[in-house]
């Protein structure tokens, strides 16, 4: 994809007399020219930083369960899975209000 976008943008390297600065020719090409490509950009963005979110979440949530719960209550294995959903709703819920109300 990258390759395809590089070979797009050969007319415009080749004449720099169209941009003031190297810098300004691939956000310039991105949103006047390939305006679907723009919001695809930006939803694969939103969605990495989403994946991201929870897998942080998830991963604190069942480190959380099974270092503290677990540990205490080990003939409980059947709270594994909604205990971590669980606990996954409370850190989000916690991190949310964390940083919405911060004083």
């Amino acid at each position: 994809m990258f390759l395809l976008v590089g070979i797009m943008l050969l007319p415009s390297i080749t004449c720099p007399q169209i941009f003031s600065a190297s810098d300004r020719i691939y956000p310039t090409f991105i949103i006047t020219q390939m305006r679907t490509a723009f919001r695809m950009l930006i939803a694969a963005i939103l969605a990495a930083a989403m994946s991201n979110l929870s897998a942080a979440l998830n991963s604190l949530s069942s480190s959380s369960i099974i270092d503290f719960y677990l540990q205490r209550h080990p003939q409980v294995d059947e709270l594994r899975s909604s205990g971590c959903r669980g606990c996954d709703i409370l850190v989000g819920v916690t991190a949310f209000g964390w940083r919405t109300f911060p004083e």
